[in-house]
């Protein structure tokens, strides 16, 4: 365990102080400015921790008085900054406080002067103008037809979560099988690039979103195979609130919304110039992290701006770090506990393990000193290592910075140009470990392959014109030979952009409407550690001296020199770089209006909303021309892809009170893509009701139909040679052995077999359907206390990936 210094002790010690005094003071003490009531209103809801819902436009022009000292409780605080500003609040079902315009624009009295019981009463209106993730409409209730959570920016800072990814890991909805900063497989296809899958649908089925619009895919497909959404990458000290849909959403945003929706809402105002700096350690060490994030906003007549800055910078964990994970004597299974292979010949012709000709006493010093010689699970030898599996990142390095901007521009109160601007750069740094003794990883492995040699075991076996036998040579590389863990490490440089301006206004009574352009960008350099095939051939074998009469490369090679520690500068002359340059761009047009009041019913008036949308998808995996190749690299051949489609939609929603205690929902969507020669479409709907028998209580329902396109690397991926399979031919193992179990047949071995899958796109794919159902209730007896229920059903997933004629 690392000794703390006094002076970190004494920084803790003081900040623990500082927060007890503040909580011990019983009334708050507000800073809040005289000025526009939206930006009062937000700086009280930061700095009391209470969440406050409005409508942003019917805000524009209103005046707050401002607040500075102790202003008895939260609510009489509330009653002082919307005093002569036209007004008011109440709390609805769901607990949220809403700010609500009064009848006749009649000013608010301040608490002192009004009766609580009286406060607010037959003046106050409805207030029909909250828009949430899900519907286009604005509407009173934060709570809707389907489930959807919400994270503010306050409960975030309080449960102590410090990138996006942690928070969305602590979320139920969040419960698929995506990769995580320790998961091999995926790291080595997408490094540094962190997803998320709501309901198990797997991360390509889950639409995420910045302030409402698309963003850009990682560029590189995961596991070689589908897009998805990097998550690992937004501004965690940009974001006011993060909401969870948890249910299809097609009808409303069209593909990609099968699973749920995820929104990032980034801050539009800011109280004055605020700087928060976090720094986070660990008892045992590794994994330090500091989080600077400077937010401010302005005002200069109708122009208006928030600008942000988020500098991270995040140490790696190790393996070797933790003692749960630094050995292989941590792991549940004695199969497992079985030292990391470290070097190993094995004897093709006799089915057995070459021994080492000195114990492996020449590599003893290797490892940290911990290579010995080691037998496997049948019992046959090789040089192994129990600490070489605490060679990887448990939490990888990330050094960036990030940039955000809103701006606004007001011509009337009617008119207003607005933009968005976010820009990010971060470098993130990785190692993915030893795969284990069955296999030796890219990065820090070798293994005898020829291309050109007979296709058996994937070329691995080789003629010993030393020895008399074919063999397989198999040799992982320590942190003496490489010159340190991190010149093995992945390196991955993301830089991200998406810029969004358009214009907004409203015309007639209730009508808002907003024509916007956006456009984002993903590009990265991505730097995989790899070997070079044909040097180490030539290093540990000697020259090629042709092939035998069966196809076999044959070698003259002294099994001793396997054995022996590589010098840092024999490592360098096998090891190399790999580098791909992955871009993809997503660029689209929308317009939309809304009303609150398209027509009126006994009930209430109903709201509308429609949308039209174009748009261009494009991506480019731009990878290293020798990654192409069999015979450049050891480890798995990659493939490249590229593409571009276009796409329009349009949509529209109902939303209507069919009974005062009893809303009903409606939306509808046309979804085409043009790609390839093809024109597939598709229309989506979906169906909701909601019942408040009760303030309190909500009964709710929803129903929609969803679709997804195809991946763009599913219909432009070229040929992609990234995985091979090995696994045991059942079928085979029990013609020659009838009666023999499974078990049997994966003990025997002789039954082994491996798999080459090779991946190519096609544009023939037709699009993915599904039908889901969601149902539950909300009770919220008071303003601390909510309870939810709700089931899911997502049936009928209908992979209809059938190529077309």
């Amino acid at each position: 365990m690392r000794a703390h210094t006094p002076l970190r002790i004494l920084v803790l010690s003081l900040a623990c102080a500082a927060a007890l005094a503040a909580q011990a003071q019983t009334t708050p003490r507000l800073d809040i400015p005289a000025g526009d009531l939206a930006t009062a209103l937000d700086a009280y809801a930061r700095q009391t921790g209470t969440q406050l819902v409005y409508r942003a436009d019917q805000l524009r022009g209103a005046r707050s008085p401002g607040l500075h000292g102790q202003a008895g409780s939260p609510t009489q605080a509330l009653d002082t900054l919307l005093k002569g500003s036209g007004f008011t609040y109440r709390r609805d079902g769901s607990g949220a406080l809403l700010i609500v315009p009064i009848v006749g624009s009649t000013p608010v009295r301040s608490t002192s002067d009004t009766p609580a019981a009286d406060r607010g009463k037959p003046t106050v209106t409805d207030l029909d103008a909250v828009q949430v993730t899900g519907s286009r409409i604005p509407r009173a209730q934060v709570e809707g037809p389907a489930p959807i959570t919400i994270v503010t920016a306050e409960q975030i800072q309080a449960a102590g979560l410090t990138t996006v990814p942690d928070v969305l890991r602590s979320l139920s909805q969040n419960s698929g099988s995506v990769q995580g900063q320790q998961n091999t497989t995926s790291a080595q296809s997408t490094p540094g690039a962190q997803a998320v899958d709501l309901r198990g649908l797997g991360p390509n089925h889950t639409l995420v979103l910045i302030n409402g619009r698309r963003v850009a895919d990682f560029p590189l497909p995961l596991n070689s195979r589908s897009n998805f959404t990097d998550i690992g990458n937004i501004p965690l000290g940009m974001i006011d609130r993060i909401e969870v849909l948890t249910g299809s959403a097609s009808a409303v945003y069209g593909s990609d919304a099968m699973a749920g929706v995820i929104n990032f809402i980034l801050k539009k105002s800011a109280d004055g110039t605020t700087f928060n700096y976090r720094y986070g350690d660990t008892s045992e060490g590794g994994g330090e992290s500091h989080d600077l994030t400077v937010t401010t906003g302005f005002e200069r007549g109708n122009f208006s701006a928030v600008l942000g800055l988020e500098r991270i910078d995040q140490h790696p964990l190790w393996g070797y770090q933790r003692k749960i994970q630094d050995s292989t004597l941590d792991a549940p299974t004695p199969r497992r506990q079985l030292p990391r292979l470290i070097a190993q010949i094995y004897d093709w012709d006799d089915d057995v393990n070459l021994a080492p000709p000195d114990g492996c006493q020449a590599m003893a010093g290797l490892n940290e000193g911990t290579t010995k010689l080691a037998y496997d699970r049948y019992g046959e030898p090789y040089c192994g290592s129990e600490r070489a599996i605490a060679y990887r990142t448990i939490r990888n390095q990330r050094i960036g910075t990030s940039l955000y901007g809103t701006f606004q521009y007001r011509f009337s109160d009617a008119l207003s140009w607005f933009a968005d601007l976010q820009a990010a750069r971060q470098t993130v740094r990785l190692l993915t470990g030893t795969n284990g003794n069955d296999v030796v990883s890219d990065h820090m492995g070798w293994e005898f392959h020829d291309p050109a040699s007979t296709d058996n075991y994937r070329n691995k076996v080789f003629f010993n014109q030393a020895t008399g036998h074919y063999e397989i040579w198999s040799r992982q590389f320590t942190p003496e030979e490489m010159g340190g863990l991190r010149n093995r490490m992945n390196t991955t440089i993301e830089k991200t952009l998406a810029i969004t301006t358009g214009l907004q206004g409203m015309f007639g009574q209730a009508w808002n409407w907003e024509g916007a352009y956006n456009h984002s960008q993903y590009l990265a350099d991505v730097a995989m550690p790899r070997i070079k095939a044909a040097a180490a051939n030539t290093l540990f074998l000697g020259p090629r001296l042709g092939y035998d009469a069966d196809g076999y490369a044959i070698y003259d090679a002294d099994p001793a020199r396997l054995f022996k520690p590589l010098t840092e500068a024999e490592f360098a002359s096998i090891a190399a770089m790999s580098v791909f340059r992955p871009r993809a761009d997503n660029d689209t047009l929308s317009f939309s209006l809304d009303t609150p009041a398209l027509f009126s019913l006994p009930s209430g008036d109903a709201g509308f909303a429609a949308a039209l949308e174009y748009g261009r998808q494009s991506y480019a995996l731009h990878p290293d021309p020798l990654a192409l190749t069999d015979d450049a690299y050891v480890g798995p051949r990659y493939g490249d892809g590229s593409g571009s489609r276009h796409h329009w939609g349009i949509a529209s929603e109902l939303r209507m009170p069919v009974l005062p205690d009893l809303q009903a929902s409606l939306a509808g969507r046309y979804d085409q893509y043009r790609y390839g020669g093809r024109t597939p479409g598709k229309f989506t709907y979906s169906l909701g009701l909601e019942w408040r028998p009760l303030q309190t209580l909500l009964v709710r329902g929803s129903y929609g139909t969803g679709f997804r396109a195809p991946d763009m690397h599913y219909l432009f991926a070229g040929d992609d040679y990234y995985r091979t399979r090995y696994a045991t031919d059942y079928y085979q193992c029990r013609l020659a052995n009838p009666g023999a179990s499974n078990g049997w047949c994966y003990d025997d071995g002789s039954y082994d077999i491996a798999t080459f899958d090779v991946y190519t796109g096609n544009v023939g794919l037709d699009v993915e359907t599904s039908r889901s159902a969601t149902f539950g209730l909300v009770w919220s007896p008071s303003s601390l206390l909510k309870f939810s229920r709700a089931r899911a059903c997502f049936q009928a997933l209908c992979l209809r990936y059938r190529p077309q004629p």
